[in-house]
């Protein structure tokens, strides 16, 4: 018996051998970007001059408080682990509707 004859290969055209190429080539790039993305060494965290730190309390009660004496620089706001409610932040008045919540444990830095 005689097998019919094996299909011939379609030819590719320039344009797509082109664009497999340039395919390929991105993929390459891309491929050789994670790559030293994910192999380089971390970066030292950049040491900023401060002047100094104050550290502190401010105990707070349903009765909005006034946290003073924090005249510049970057500011750590920490919810106590221990607290069983959240902390609402904001200006003059703040309410738990117009506050920021900070729950318990959590944390917020604000750089002025």
């Amino acid at each position: 018996m005689i097998s019919p004859p094996c299909p011939r290969p379609e030819r590719m055209s320039h344009m797509k051998i082109r664009r497999l190429l340039a395919s390929s080539l991105l993929l390459l790039l891309l491929i050789l970007l994670v790559t030293a993305i994910l192999t380089s060494p971390p970066r030292p965290a950049q040491a900023q001059a401060v002047g100094y730190v104050k550290t502190g309390q401010q105990a707070v009660t349903a009765t909005a408080a006034q946290v003073t004496g924090i005249s510049y620089g970057t500011v750590c706001i920490k919810g106590l682990k221990a607290n069983s409610i959240s902390v609402y932040l904001g200006g003059a008045g703040v309410t738990t509707s117009t506050g920021m919540e900070l729950a318990p444990a959590t944390s917020l830095t604000v750089r002025q």
